[in-house]
């Protein structure tokens, strides 16, 4: 990775496998004097923390791809990739590696999707006032259940104030009042007599 070299990910974890498992099937008689076990080990921690580095730079460049105006990068995609961050981070936690700027990325980039959910769910509100081509009862519901689920996220990482920040419980009551004037039309209807 340090020559210039672009390596895959499944060719980083192939190489710290078979590293690791060099180290275990190593003979008593090899045994290491300390340091050389040490220095598996480090090479194991340079590892994850370059493979953290690009994975961080390669996230980072996608959530600044996704804010520019007119950019389509649906919401399955960055959270596809963060599973990819998050994935790393455990692994760095468990080599016992804090870089401390991944939580920040995260905390971003769930910000980043809060905002687009509550977009949506003010054009959604706007629609169903402006009485054309007003959404469905689902359609709101469905967008306020993914507002709710980002703020909770937010909730849980500790970067939503619910005292400063009213705005989600405004704009999520806003819809249910706007809920209420979304009308369900069925065609005409005929009677038959028995």
């Amino acid at each position: 990775m340090h020559e210039g070299k672009a390596v895959k990910d499944a060719e980083v974890r192939k190489a710290i496998r078979d590293l690791l498992a060099a180290e275990r099937n190593k003979p008593e008689s090899d045994a290491p004097s300390g340091n050389e076990s040490g220095s598996a080990m480090a090479v194991v921690v340079e590892a994850v923390k370059e493979v953290s580095r690009v994975k961080n730079r390669q996230f980072k460049e996608l959530l600044e791809r996704a804010k520019r105006p007119g950019a389509h990068v649906p919401d399955e995609h960055i959270k596809h990739e963060l599973q990819k961050v998050l994935g790393v981070e455990r692994q760095k936690q468990l080599l016992g590696i804090d870089d401390g700027n991944t939580m920040d990325l995260v905390a971003e980039a769930i910000d980043f999707s809060h905002t687009r959910r509550k977009s949506e769910l003010r054009r959604l509100i706007d629609r169903a006032n402006s009485g054309t081509h007003k959404p469905t009862r689902e359609q709101v519901r469905a967008q306020i259940v993914k507002v709710l689920q980002t703020e909770r996220e937010r909730q849980l990482l500790g970067i939503s104030d619910p005292d400063k920040d009213q705005s989600t419980d405004e704009l999520i009551n806003e819809a249910r009042n706007a809920m209420s004037t979304v009308h369900v039309t069925i065609g005409p209807v005929t009677l038959e007599r028995k």
